[in-house]
């Protein structure tokens, strides 16, 4: 059960609900839910007010200026600078022809090499990535952000800095659109 309130929303916990399941429902993030509300844990209790944000994130991302812009709805949010870009499109001098995508997958992989999930222990030391469904334009952590147009060696896609790449992760939800100009 929710109820519209400006740009959020307050959900209302029912029986059987948890965290990933009522992101589904209000169109949103885990992540986001879990930050917005100050959680400790994940454990929901019948009745809790949760609020929802608003998140109609959209991404575009421009090659030659090296930036990701994210949308919220129509609405410009916040601007990322790209700091490792794929082999080739560097030396692009003219633009590309849009090319639409879209999320497919998130996953945080912790010093360890394990996956792991934004409530474990080891998740701020975790890097991230985000996959899209355009070839080759993959969202990876870039430890200590390199100049120019440097790649990590062995990573293909997009390097951003790491407190960057996280707050995309939080923010974009799979099957969010993802545009390349």
């Amino acid at each position: 059960m929710h109820n519209a309130i400006a740009s959020k929303q307050i959900y209302i916990v029912a029986k059987g609900d948890v965290l990933t399941r009522v992101a589904m429902r209000t169109r949103s993030t885990p992540e986001l839910i879990y930050r917005t509300n100050n959680m400790n844990g994940v454990m929901l209790r019948i009745g809790q007010k949760l609020v929802i944000p608003a998140s109609d994130f959209s991404a575009i991302i421009n090659l030659q200026a090296k930036k990701l812009t994210l949308f919220n709805g129509r609405q410009f949010f916040k601007q990322y600078r790209i700091v490792a870009l794929p082999p080739g499109d560097a030396a692009k001098k003219k633009p590309e022809p849009k090319r639409p995508g879209k999320v497919l997958a998130k996953t945080a992989i912790d010093p360890a090499g394990t996956r792991v999930t934004f409530q474990d222990r080891t998740y701020p030391e975790a890097s991230h990535e985000i996959t899209i469904s355009i070839p080759g334009h993959s969202f990876y952590t870039v430890a200590q952000p390199a100049s120019g147009t440097s790649r990590v060696p062995g990573k293909k896609g997009l390097g951003f800095a790491r407190e960057d790449l996280e707050e995309i992760a939080v923010l974009l939800k799979k099957s969010d659109p993802v545009t390349i100009e």
